[in-house]
C-alpha cells in the first residue's frame, strides 16, 4: 500500500489518484495496459490538462496507458521524492512525466537514476555533470551556446547580467567562462545583478542604472527562472525610465514573442530574445487552436502575462510523443515486447511489491538540496535480483529507444544525444522593432548562429571612422533627381569614382560623410531594383536590400521607401524626405473660358438667389409705398377736363426699375419717403455693395484663367475606370506591394485592376512609366511617389501632371544592415541636416530651380482678354437693344390703336401721321393749321385765366403804355376795365353747378392804374384787394 508521511510542518503528502486517465487503444483485451506516472505542481493545472490533451492526440494502437498523476509542490525536494516513490511503488510506472525547477532537479535525477526509471520533463535543464542524468530526458533544449554567440555577434564586452536563482548563477558563470575562453576577451567587464523578488525589483534596477551610467551603450542580459517572470520585470524597467534608446536587453527565455512589451513599443529601446516555436507552422497553429479550445472548455487562463506559455505545452506534447513512439517501437519487436510484458507481470505480482519511504528529518535549504548526492530514500523487502533486473532493464530499454527517436514535433526537430539532451534543434533570434518582434537570425546546434541578414563588423566600422582606412560601400540606383549620372560636356573627360554621380542624395550624403569623417565609394545596384522579397524559404531579396543582406554593400542611399517589410530585414534612419503615393496622368489641353464666363465668379445658385432678391426687394418697395401715406401725392391734371389725381412714384414697374438700377450701381430720380421703404432700399444697397465688390474682385481672375479639365481628379474615379484610364506602377517596389496587399477602398480595387491587366500596366523603371503616360493618349495613369511625380512634371515637354491628393505619409531613408553601428551616426546626421533646413534647400535646388516648366500658378504677367472672354456681354447688349426696340414698337402700336378708337380714323393714317411727327416733326409737304377746339364756357374762362397768370408771371417786362391823350381832362375818372365779351357772363359770381372751373374761379370789377415811377400796372378790385407785380392777389 501507499505510504503516507507528514513533513516537519505537519503538511500531508499529496494524495495519489490511481487509475485516472485510462485511455483505450482499440485493440481489444490483448492490448497491454502500460502504467505511467505524472507529477505536476499544484499551481500547474494548465500543464496537467495539456498532458491529458497530449495523450488523446498520440497514436496508441499497440497499448493502453494507465495514468497515475500527483499534484504536489515541486519546489519541495521531499514532496517530489515522495511523489516519485508513490509512482514506482506500488504503481510500477514504466516512466514518469513531471515538472522540475532549479531546487529539485538534482534530487529527481538521482532518484530516478537509482531505480532506472525514465523521467521525461519539459522543465529546467541542469547542465552540470551530464553523466548523472542518465534517466532524465530533457525535452527543453539547452541554448547556452546560442546566448554566447549572440553576445559575440553584438560584440558586447561590457554588460550587466541579471539573475534570480541559483541556476541562473550557474549559467552566468558558464557563460562568462566560455565567452572569455573561446573569444579571448581579456578585458571582459560583466556586472552581476541578483534580483531576490522579480515582482519588486526597483532597488536592483536603480543599482543597475547607476552601474551603467558611464556607458554610452547600456547592455543587459536578463536570465530569470522561470523565464515567464520577465513579464513582471519589464514593466518595472519602463517605470524606472530604463526603456531609453541607449539600452539593449537580451532575454534568455525561449518565447520572447509572448512577452508583453506594451511599455517598450516605440520607446527606442532594443530588446533581443529567442523564439523556439514557429507560429507559422501548421502543427503549431493546430496546437494553439486545440489548446485555446480546451482552455475555454476548462475555464483556464492560457494567455497573457499570467497564462501558461504555449512553448511549455508544446514541449510536453513532444515528450508524450517521444515516449509513445519509443513504447510502440519496443512492442512491435518480439524480443523487447516479451521483456516488457514479463516485467509488467512481475510488477503486478503482490509478492514483489515494495514500500518506498522518504525520511524528512533534515529539510535542506534550496542551495543545500541543489548539492545533494545521496538523498534519504530507502527501499525495503522483496527486491530479488530477478525483479530488480527486469525493472531496471525496462527502463534502460525505454531510455535507449527514446534517445534514438527522431521526428518533427511542435518544438521543431526532436532528437537526443546519449545523455538525454536535445540535439539537432533550431531556435530563432528575434529583435523588437517598433511594435513587434522580427527575426534577425537563427541558431542551430551544429552550424551555430546563422545570421539571416548581414551585420556590419563593429570594430572595423569604428576604426574606419577614426583613421579613414576603410571605405564604406554605398549602393544606389539611378532615379533623378535623387541620383543622376553625370553627362560630361563635349571635350571634357569622363568622370570617375564618386564624381560620376550627382543629385539630391549624392549632395546629402557628401554632407553626412563630412560630418562623420568617413570615406565611401558609390556603385549602382546590379539589377537596377530597389529591393523586394523574391523567396520565403530561404529568405532572398533582390535590389539594394539584397546587396545589403549579401554583404555586397554597407549602406543604401537612394529614394528608398521605408516600409515594414523592408524594416524587418534592414535598419533605416529617420526619413530625409516624406511623400505619399500619387497619380500621374497626361496633362490635357487647356480650354478657353466660355461665352458666359463673366458669370463664373458667382455660382448658378447665387445668381438665382440674386434675381430672387431683386424681385423680393421690388415687391417690398411696392408694398411699403402702397401702405405708407407718405408715398402718396395729389396732382392737378391739366388735361381736359381738369381733375385732381392721387398717385405714388413706386409703382410695381418703378420699384423693379429702382431695384435693378441699385444693383448695377446706377441712380434714378425716384427716392423713397417712408421709413419702411427707406429701410428696404438701405439693406438692398448694402447687399449690392458687398456682392458687386466680390464680383469685381474675382472677375479678372476668372476671365484671364484658362480652364484645365482633367479626365480624373481623385482615387475613386481611377478605381472606377473613368474615361477608360488604366492604373499602373513599377513591377517591383513598395508601391506595388501596397496596392496588392491593402484592404482599403478604393486602393484595393486599383490593385485588383492592375493585377488583371498586369502585362499592360507594370513597368520596369520610372522613366518607362512616364514615357508610357505620354504615349498612351490619356488612357494610362502611373502611380508613383509624389516627389518623383513633381520632378517629372517639371521636365520638358511639360505634358504630365499630378491629380488628386497623395495617399499616405511615407518617407525615404538611408538603409543599413541590422546591427550596424553606422545607423545611429547616420540617423543623428540626418536629423541635424533637417534641423538646419539644409534638406529643404536641396529640395528647392533640385526640384524648383532646375525645373524646365513654368508653373501654372506662377505670378507671370496677365494675359489680355480675348473676344471669347467677353462675348457674352456683347450678346446681352445686342439682345437688350433688340428687346428695347421691340418694346418701343409695341408701345407705338398701343397708343396708335387708342387714337384710332377715339378719332375713328383708320389705323394706317394715324400710324403714318404719328410716325412722321415722331420721326421728322411737322411734315414739309403739308401745312397743318391747328384748329382751336371748341371748349365749354367754363373751360374757356379757365383757359383765359391760365393764360393771364402765365403772362403776369412772365419775366419779360410789360412795355409802358402810351401817354394819355390831351383830350383827357384831369377831372376825368379812370376808365373801368371791362371784361371781354362773355367774360362776365361766364366768369362772374354766379358759377354754374355743372362747371367745376366756374365753381373754383371768379372775377370782380377791377381798376387798372399805370405807375410811371415803378413802371408797373396796379390793379385794384372792387373789394379793395390789389394785384401787384404780376397779378398776385394781395
Amino acid at each position: 500500500s501507499s505510504a503516507r508521511a507528514r513533513g516537519r510542518h505537519g503538511s500531508r503528502l499529496p494524495a495519489v489518484r490511481p487509475g485516472l486517465g485510462l485511455l483505450p487503444a482499440g485493440r481489444g483485451s490483448a492490448v497491454p495496459e502500460i502504467p505511467i506516472g505524472a507529477i505536476f505542481d499544484s499551481n500547474q493545472i494548465e500543464l496537467k490538462n495539456a498532458f491529458f490533451l497530449a495523450l488523446q492526440m498520440v497514436d496508441k494502437s499497440r497499448f493502453k496507458l494507465k495514468v497515475n498523476y500527483t499534484m504536489t509542490n515541486v519546489n519541495s525536494s521531499h514532496s517530489v521524492q515522495q511523489s516519485i516513490c508513490h509512482q514506482l511503488f506500488p504503481w510500477g510506472a514504466f516512466a514518469i512525466f513531471g515538472s522540475t525547477n532549479a531546487f529539485t532537479v538534482d534530487s529527481i535525477q538521482n532518484l530516478v537514476s537509482m531505480f532506472h526509471v525514465p523521467y521525461i520533463t519539459p522543465g529546467i535543464v541542469k547542465a552540470e555533470n551530464p553523466k548523472s542524468q542518465d534517466y532524465v530526458l530533457n525535452i527543453r533544449p539547452r541554448h547556452g551556446k546560442a546566448i554566447i554567440e549572440v553576445l559575440e555577434m553584438y560584440q558586447w564586452t561590457t554588460f550587466a547580467y541579471v539573475v534570480n536563482s541559483h541556476e541562473g548563477l550557474h549559467r552566468f558563470q558558464e557563460t562568462v567562462r566560455i565567452y572569455q575562453r573561446d573569444h579571448f576577451y581579456r578585458d571582459l567587464n560583466v556586472q552581476l545583478i541578483y534580483v531576490a523578488n522579480t515582482h519588486v525589483a526597483y532597488p536592483e534596477l536603480a543599482r543597475l542604472d547607476s552601474l551603467l551610467k558611464s556607458q554610452s551603450r547600456k547592455h543587459v542580459v536578463i536570465d530569470l527562472d522561470p523565464p515567464e517572470v520577465i513579464s513582471d520585470f519589464l514593466p518595472q524597467i519602463r517605470e524606472m525610465g530604463m526603456n531609453r534608446r541607449e539600452y539593449h536587453y537580451l532575454a534568455t527565455g525561449m518565447s520572447v514573442t509572448d512577452i508583453d512589451t506594451e511599455g517598450l513599443k516605440h520607446s527606442g529601446v532594443n530588446l533581443t530574445g529567442f523564439q523556439l516555436l514557429d507560429y507559422k507552422n501548421l502543427k503549431v497553429k493546430d496546437l494553439k487552436m486545440r489548446w485555446e479550445d480546451l482552455c475555454i472548455q476548462k475555464r483556464l487562463i492560457c494567455s497573457g502575462p499570467i497564462g501558461y506559455p504555449l512553448y511549455e505545452i508544446a514541449l510536453l506534447m513532444d515528450g508524450v510523443e517521444v515516449f509513445t513512439r519509443a513504447l510502440d517501437s519496443l512492442l512491435s519487436k518480439p524480443d523487447t515486447r516479451r521483456q516488457l510484458l514479463d516485467s509488467l507481470a512481475a510488477m503486478r505480482n503482490p509478492a514483489n511489491r515494495t514500500d518506498c519511504v522518504v525520511k524528512d528529518d533534515s529539510a535542506p535549504s534550496a542551495i543545500a538540496s541543489h548539492r545533494l548526492r545521496n538523498p534519504n530514500v530507502y527501499a525495503y523487502h522483496n527486491l530479488g535480483s530477478s525483479q530488480t533486473y527486469k525493472t531496471s532493464h525496462v527502463g534502460e530499454l525505454l531510455m535507449k529507444e527514446m534517445t534514438a527517436t527522431r521526428f518533427d514535433g511542435y518544438s521543431g526537430s526532436v532528437a537526443f544525444d546519449s545523455n538525454g539532451f536535445r540535439s539537432n534543434f533550431t531556435i530563432d533570434v528575434m529583435e523588437l522593432k517598433r511594435s513587434r518582434f522580427w527575426p534577425v537570425g537563427y541558431w542551430h546546434t551544429h552550424s551555430g548562429l546563422e545570421k539571416l541578414y548581414t551585420y556590419a563588423n563593429a570594430t572595423n566600422h569604428t576604426s574606419s571612422m577614426k583613421n579613414d582606412t576603410t571605405m564604406i560601400r554605398v549602393v544606389t540606383i539611378e532615379t533623378p533627381p535623387f541620383v543622376n549620372l553625370v553627362v560630361p560636356k563635349p571635350g571634357e573627360p569622363e568622370p570617375t569614382g564618386n564624381d560620376r554621380f550627382e543629385g539630391f542624395c549624392i549632395e546629402m550624403f557628401d554632407m553626412i560623410a563630412e560630418q562623420l569623417g568617413i570615406k565611401y565609394s558609390i556603385h549602382i545596384v546590379h539589377d537596377k531594383k530597389f529591393g523586394a522579397k523574391v523567396s520565403e524559404d530561404p529568405v532572398k531579396w533582390n535590389g539594394m536590400i539584397g546587396e545589403l543582406l549579401s554583404n555586397q554593400a554597407d549602406i543604401a542611399v537612394a529614394s528608398l521607401t521605408i516600409s515594414p517589410e523592408r524594416a524587418e530585414f534592414v535598419h533605416f534612419t529617420e526619413p530625409f524626405l516624406t511623400f505619399g503615393i500619387s497619380i500621374m496622368i497626361k496633362k490635357p489641353k487647356k480650354e478657353k473660358p466660355g461665352t458666359f464666363s463673366f458669370l463664373r465668379p458667382l455660382s448658378q445658385e447665387v445668381w438665382i438667389y440674386i434675381v430672387a432678391g431683386c424681385v423680393g426687394v421690388s415687391l417690398g418697395l411696392y408694398l411699403c409705398a402702397r401702405i405708407s401715406p407718405l408715398e402718396w401725392q395729389v396732382e392737378l391734371d391739366e388735361e381736359s377736363p381738369p381733375t385732381q389725381k392721387v398717385s405714388r412714384n413706386f409703382s410695381l414697374l418703378n420699384s423693379m426699375w429702382f431695384s435693378f438700377a441699385a444693383f448695377v450701381n446706377q441712380g434714378v430720380d425716384l427716392s423713397p419717403k417712408s421709413s419702411g421703404a427707406r429701410m428696404v432700399a438701405s439693406v438692398w444697397w448694402f447687399f449690392t455693395l458687398i456682392m458687386i465688390a466680390y464680383y469685381t474682385a474675382t472677375l479678372a481672375a476668372f476671365l484671364t484663367v484658362e480652364l484645365l479639365k482633367t479626365p480624373i481628379s481623385n482615387w475613386e474615379e481611377l478605381a472606377m475606370g473613368k474615361n477608360g484610364i488604366l492604373p499602373g506602377t513599377l513591377d517591383a517596389g513598395s508601391t506595388k506591394a501596397f496596392f496588392t496587399t491593402t484592404n482599403m477602398k478604393p486602393y484595393k480595387q486599383i490593385g485588383e485592376k492592375m493585377e488583371e491587366f498586369k502585362h499592360q500596366v507594370y513597368v520596369n523603371s520610372t522613366d518607362e512609366g512616364v514615357r508610357k503616360v505620354r504615349e498612351s493618349k490619356g488612357k494610362y495613369a502611373f502611380l508613383l511617389e509624389s516627389k518623383t511625380n513633381e520632378y517629372h512634371n517639371n521636365l520638358e515637354p511639360c505634358d504630365t501632371m499630378m491629380v488628386g491628393q497623395p495617399h499616405g505619409d511615407k518617407g525615404y531613408g538611408i538603409a543599413t544592415p541590422i546591427g550596424s553601428p553606422l545607423r545611429e551616426k547616420l540617423n543623428d546626421a540626418v536629423l541635424r541636416l533637417r534641423e538646419k533646413q539644409v534638406l529643404d534647400q536641396l529640395y528647392k535646388k533640385w526640384w524648383v530651380e532646375k525645373g524646365q516648366c513654368i508653373s501654372d500658378s506662377g505670378g507671370g504677367s496677365l494675359s489680355a482678354l480675348a473676344v471669347i472672354n467677353v462675348a457674352g456681354v456683347f450678346y446681352i447688349l445686342v439682345a437688350g437693344l433688340g428687346i428695347a426696340l421691340l418694346m418701343a414698337l409695341l408701345e407705338f402700336y398701343y397708343i396708335a390703336n387708342r387714337e384710332v378708337s377715339k378719332s375713328r380714323v383708320s389705323f394706317a393714317k394715324v400710324a403714318m401721321t404719328s410716325a412722321r411727327e415722331k420721326m421728322f416733326g411737322q411734315s414739309s409737304r403739308e401745312s397743318t393749321v391747328p384748329v382751336e377746339p371748341q371748349l365749354p364756357p367754363s373751360a374757356q374762362c379757365y383757359k383765359r385765366d391760365v393764360q393771364s397768370r402765365q403772362l403776369m408771371q412772365s419775366p419779360t417786362p410789360i412795355p409802358p403804355p402810351p401817354p394819355p391823350p390831351s383830350s383827357l381832362q384831369p377831372q376825368q375818372q379812370p376808365q373801368m376795365f371791362q371784361p371781354q365779351a362773355g367774360y362776365g357772363r361766364n366768369c362772374g359770381f354766379a358759377p354754374s353747378k355743372d362747371d367745376p372751373v366756374s365753381q373754383r374761379d371768379f372775377t370782380v370789377p377791377v381798376h387798372v392804374h399805370y405807375n410811371n415811377t415803378s413802371n408797373e400796372f396796379q390793379t385794384t378790385a372792387s373789394d379793395g384787394r390789389s394785384f401787384l407785380k404780376g397779378g398776385n392777389l394781395m
